[in-house]
């Protein structure tokens, strides 16, 4: 099977989209109870319309590799290649930030140093085409224990589970729901796993079976563990696995959440190093950034984005888990989503069909709601491209002054 079919496409959006963002995604979902379904709904459909836009700019853009390939103008081409890899930066760290406190070790520097190092020299070292059927490999184990686990759990002893009751505002349930895209982020990465048909139809397979895990996981998690605890745990899935065989089963728990993390996390060290070469041959970044690792991605690249983002986890190694989760994940979400922005008005622009038109303008509008409903990391997404923007433009211009 070849690495763009539709199957191995949906594979790696899956296996980079499905990470932390399951398990730690519950705690913000409880005070909504049954609500949780409008909030999942709102983060599902917003994925699907993303789906739909970049399988249709992979149909449009059979060629391209990264997301900065949509563009001709050579600033938003810049803006959009460095913003976007600055976002993956942040996920980076929120992804390396719920493995070590899952493991729960005294150190959680020097956790987070040996993981991001063994990350990183796995990556360097390992071909690409390896690093692809890893990828591959550890999504296949990763969807079957994340989709098992909580039916599993549900046979077992369905007397812990009952549906909870509706709760929150209309409000809540939206910002909430915005928030939620965090499980999603990853589902534009067919713009480099894939192309053309097989890209659209692998987002579409994804984002739908990812729609379905998260409501009946996060279902099952509301509906068994006390809600009062679950408001402000931080291992909201630790709580539900109590419920089900008793106080102390939960320290396995971590483990589990590790790995699957720790896959997704894999997964994306090699998208970033993988971006840093085709910046460098699209002369966005430095022609340093050309020398290759043994893997045939970016070895600045991948050096240069993994030490970004250990020094992220360290700078906020101070705060509470749930809060440096929180922070790193929601920028992560919001700058991300500015991107989505700029590559809807690309789609409304080129596409010749009324519904990709459409599809372009509701990708606009979506982004720009979810800004007005978090105006907080709106200003941090914003001020991010801003000053890429500004630093770019007189890069530019010193350039033409020599």
């Amino acid at each position: 099977m070849n690495l763009n079919s539709s199957f191995i496409v949906a594979l790696f959006v899956i296996g980079n989209i499905v990470g932390s963002g399951f398990f730690m995604l519950p705690a913000k979902l409880a005070p909504l109870g049954i609500n949780l379904v409008y909030s999942w709904a709102i983060a599902g459909g917003m994925a699907t319309v993303f789906a739909i836009m970049f399988g249709s700019l992979c149909m449009l853009f059979p060629k391209s590799s990264v997301l900065s390939d949509y563009f001709n103008n050579p600033i938003f081409k810049k803006l959009v290649a460095i913003v976007y890899w600055i976002s993956c930066i942040f996920g980076n760290t929120s992804l390396l930030v719920v493995i070590v406190a899952s493991l729960n070790f005294s150190n959680p520097v020097l956790v987070g140093a040996i993981i991001m190092s063994l990350l990183t020299i796995a990556n360097g070292a390992v071909r690409y085409s390896v690093v692809a059927r890893i990828e591959v490999l550890l999504t296949v184990i990763k969807f079957f224990i994340l989709a098992g686990l909580p039916i599993s759990l549900f046979i077992i002893n369905r007397d812990v589970f009952s549906l909870p009751v509706a709760q929150g505002t209309q409000s809540d349930v939206f910002t909430i729901g915005i928030s939620c895209m965090w499980a999603f982020l990853g589902i534009e990465t067919a713009s480099i796993f894939g192309s053309g048909v097989a890209a659209r139809r692998g987002l579409l397979i994804g984002v739908i079976s990812c729609t379905l895990l998260y409501v009946i996981s996060s279902l099952l998690v509301v509906g068994s563990a006390p809600a009062d605890e679950l408001a402000n745990s931080s291992m909201p899935f630790a709580l539900l696995i109590r419920q089900f065989f008793g106080v102390g089963a939960e320290k396995y728990l971590g483990f589990l959440i590790a790995f699957t993390s720790f896959g997704a996390l894999y997964g994306w060290v090699a998208a970033t190093s993988k971006m840093g070469l085709a910046y460098a041959e699209t002369n966005i970044f430095p022609k340093a950034f050309l020398k290759k690792a043994n893997s045939d991605t970016s070895f600045l690249g991948l050096l240069v984005s993994s030490l970004a983002s250990f020094a992220i986890f360290v700078c906020l190694s101070g705060m509470n888990i749930n809060k440096q989760f929180n922070f790193t994940a929601d920028l992560c979400v919001y700058i991300t989503l500015a991107i989505y922005a700029f590559c809807g008005y690309v789609l409304l622009r080129n596409s010749k069909k009324i519904f990709h038109y459409f599809i372009g303008l509701f990708s606009i509008l979506s982004v720009v709601v979810s800004f007005v409903f978090n105006l907080e990391m709106a200003f941090f997404a914003l001020a991010t491209m801003i000053l890429v923007g500004l630093f770019i433009f007189y890069t530019h211009k010193l350039i033409a002054a020599k």
